[in-house]
This record gives structure tokens, C-alpha cells and sequence, in this order.
């Protein structure tokens, strides 16, 4: 608790210490600045942003050209009730979900370095309040350009996860991405995705504009920083296997005439050990993403992905291997309101998983949902789920300042251990508050 108190004071302090080196800013270079506004050469917008864009913080070390501090904060309320036909149970409340604060270093012409902590991220595989922490070389030469990145961050896995927490267009991510990339949960979560620690490179094709992609070579556990982490930061759990995943993912993109574009591409994953079954017995996943995103001026988006996985001993019994897989389906539309600032996103997505014997706990997939099982049982894993989200997106600073609001309607199917279960059906209303700084 100290901590979290301890942590919101030093970003309370941030701001008025952004203002205070504010007021440092180089006279001669302000004065420049409104130069070139008086003569019309610049606007005075363009010329509030170079002002925003000179501010910074000086680094203990004296090589370091420029630092760029970050944060982002998300307050959000939620309403959650789950009903399996004989128990029911109803979760609501406002909570802070997350608190990132980070920085980014202009090392030299060609190294940085980016460190981004959340204050709300607990209860990992040993990586607690670590987001992003890497360095990272540019490489331009004349057959190879890109960016080579050591240390923790997200793999090129599962489309939904890749995009950025401040961008995405729903309250929460969906149930399979959930499924697939959240910490793994044995007979439920798979654990394939997120951030690894490891080596990674971005690269790009200058020969074919618009092809990308990605290389990664990390430990066998997401969400961990020191070898052999046990599943959940349990020691009482199984422990993961000094061993390796590799990762693969290629994506091209193109303007079609001058008002449509479209992205699309596969990512895909191996993991020899990945699969922690116990601390003597370990599987192979082998997982597959394939992705299309289309886009219409700044109106409209649409994007779909397909996720599979070959895991070995995956089914709930520890023997034999699991398939599962599960689709996302989502589009946005754009519009303005008269009189409000900003504009305004109707925002639709629908997905389905099937876990082909492996199971999945509704606990572990929906965010704050009390379990309702059962009166003699805490967890009841079931075979399938799918559900469907419609929300309101209002930018009034782009992702800066937006606030969001979703109804979400989950149902899952087929109980395992508890036969005489019926389906569960969850609603869920969820409302965000964002803001960047």
C-alpha cells in the first residue's frame, strides 16, 4: 500500500516539475521561435508544439542527448454480473486500471533506451510493475534496416494485443485474446503472448515499400524477467524451462487509390517448453495469427484476426495435445457532433473461442467478475465461450483525453467438472476515463 501512495505522489510531482523546466526553456530559442510567428512563417500552433517539443529533462549521464517522460492514466468503472441459471452473483465498483509512467533516452544518434513502469501491474510471473524495459540500436544500412531491441516487451503476436493500451477502441481486450496471450493458467489461459524478455528485431524490405517484419528470440514464460519463474510468481506453482521461444511475423500494407488502405499479414510462434505442465514435464506450442485491417480515410476501421495452437499435453487432463482456437471481428466508424469538441467512435466487435479440450475459467478471461460456480466448488472450466461488445468512444483530444463506454454480453458453454452446471452468461458495462501526459 505504501508503494501505490509512494508512486502516485512521485506523478503528482512530475507535472509541476515539467512546468518548472518549462520556465528554463533557452530564451534565445523561444525568442527565435516567435520570430519566425510574427514574420507568418509558422503558425502559432506549430510553434506551441517546437516550445513542447524543447522541454526536457537533463540525465545524470552526460552523453545522453534527450529524455522524453510519459505517463498514462485510466479510471474506470465497472458493472459485472454473471449468471449460470442456479447461482448468480453481481461485481461493480471504480478502480484505477492502470498508471503507467516512463521515459525514453536519446542515447546517441543510434541507441535509446525505454523503461516503462505500471503502478497497476501485479501479481506476475516475477516481472510486478515492469511494462517495457529495453534498448534498442537503429540499423539503416543498404540491405538491412531496422531495429534491434534487448530486454522486456511485447512479441508480435495476436493483433489485438499489439495494439498499444492508450489506442485501443474497447474498454478491455476480448476473450481470445485473453485466452491466448494472458499469463498461463493450466485448463484455462494459454499463455502465449504478451511480453517476453529476449532479443528482437523490427526490420523493413526497402525493395518492397510497405513490408515489414518481425524476428524475436526470448524465454519460454511471458511475463517474466529472471529464469525458471514459476507460474503466477508462486513458488508453490510449477516453474517454467530454461528454454527458448522463437517468433515470426510478416505484414504488408498499401493505399488503394487515395482514401482506402489495407494491413494484413500473419504472425506467428513456437515454444518447445512453453506449455508448463508440471516442474518435470513440459509441451510444445506451436500458435498462428493470421491478421487483415482495412481503413477508410479517418472514418472508418475494420479489423479481423484468426488464432491457432498445436499444444502439447494442452487438454484438461495433461496427456493429450489441444487445438484451440478463436477469431476477432471488430470495426469503428468515426463521426462529429455538433457542438462537442473532439469527434466520436461507434465501436463493434465479436469473437468466439473453442479450446478443443483444454477449458477455460470465465474468472480468468473477464476482468473483476466474481466467480459464481457453484456452493461447493470455486472454479467450474469450461469448453467454449464467445461474446460481443458495442461502445461509444468519445475523443476529445484523440487518445490523449477520451472517454469510453461498452456494454459487453459473454456466454460460456459446456462445463467440464461440473456437469451439472448450465452455461454462464456474464453482462458487463464498463466506462474509462483516459488521459496522456
Amino acid at each position: 500500500m505504501f508503494f501505490y501512495r509512494a508512486s502516485i505522489l512521485i506523478l503528482a510531482a512530475a507535472l509541476p516539475l515539467q512546468a518548472a523546466l518549462a520556465e528554463q526553456f533557452n530564451a534565445c530559442e523561444r525568442a527565435a521561435i516567435e520570430s519566425l510567428v510574427e514574420k507568418n512563417i509558422i503558425t502559432k500552433d506549430r510553434a506551441a508544439e517546437l516550445v513542447k517539443d524543447y522541454v526536457r529533462v537533463e540525465a545524470k549521464a552526460p552523453d545522453t542527448r534527450k529524455i522524453k517522460i510519459s505517463g498514462l492514466a485510466q479510471i474506470q468503472y465497472d458493472w459485472i454480473y454473471a449468471n449460470t441459471g442456479e447461482y448468480d452473483g453481481v461485481s461493480s465498483g471504480f478502480n484505477l486500471r492502470k498508471l503507467f509512467f516512463g521515459a525514453t533516452s536519446d542515447i546517441s544518434d543510434s541507441f535509446h533506451a525505454t523503461a516503462i513502469l505500471d503502478f497497476r501491474r501485479t501479481k506476475t510471473n516475477g516481472s510486478d510493475y515492469i511494462m517495457d524495459a529495453f534498448l534498442t540500436k537503429d540499423v539503416d544500412g543498404d540491405y538491412l534496416n531496422g531495429k534491434f531491441h534487448l530486454g522486456i516487451k511485447k512479441v508480435a503476436f495476436c493483433y489485438e494485443e499489439t495494439i498499444p493500451t492508450a489506442n485501443l477502441s474497447s474498454v478491455e481486450t476480448s476473450l481470445a485474446t485473453a485466452y491466448f496471450t494472458g499469463s498461463q493458467r493450466n485448463e484455462s489461459r494459454l499463455g502465449f503472448g504478451q511480453r517476453y524478455l529476449g532479443a528482437f528485431w523490427n526490420g523493413s524490405v526497402r525493395q518492397a515499400k510497405g513490408l515489414k517484419y518481425t524476428l524475436a528470440i526470448t524465454n519460454s514464460i511471458n511475463n517474466a524477467i529472471y529464469p525458471e519463474a514459476h507460474l503466477s510468481g508462486k513458488e508453490s506453482n510449477p516453474a517454467a524451462k530454461a528454454d527458448f521461444n522463437y517468433w515470426l511475423a510478416v505484414d504488408y500494407s498499401a493505399k488503394i487509390e487515395e482514401d482506402h488502405s489495407l494491413k494484413f499479414g500473419v504472425k506467428s510462434g513456437y515454444g518447445p517448453s512453453a506449455n508448463i505442465v508440471s516442474n518435470d514435464k513440459y509441451g510444445a506450442i506451436a500458435a498462428v495469427n493470421p491478421f487483415f485491417e482495412y481503413k477508410y480515410k479517418k472514418q472508418f476501421v475494420f479489423w479481423c484476426e484468426y488464432l491457432f495452437a498445436n499444444v502439447q499435453y494442452g487438454k484438461a487432463n495433461g496427456t493429450q495435445s489441444a487445438c484451440p482456437q478463436s477469431y476477432n471481428v471488430s470495426a469503428e466508424y468515426f463521426f462529429e457532433a455538433p457542438l462537442a469538441p473532439g469527434k466520436f467512435g461507434l465501436y463493434a466487435r465479436f469473437c468466439q473461442l473453442f479450446t478443443d479440450g483444454r477449458g477455460v475459467a470465465p474468472t480468468d478471461m473477464i476482468q473483476f467478475c466474481k466467480n459464481v460456480a457453484s456452493a461447493e466448488s470455486n472454479s467450474v472450466i469450461y469448453e467454449r465461450g464467445w461474446s460481443y461488445y458495442i461502445g461509444l468512444n468519445w475523443y476529445i483530444m484523440g487518445d490523449t483525453l477520451k472517454i469510453q463506454a461498452g456494454y459487453e454480453h459473454a456466454k460460456f458453454e459446456q462445463a467440464h467438472n461440473n456437469l451439472n452446471l448450465g452455461d454462464e452468461s456474464i453482462d458487463i458495462l464498463r466506462a474509462q476515463v483516459q488521459v496522456l501526459f
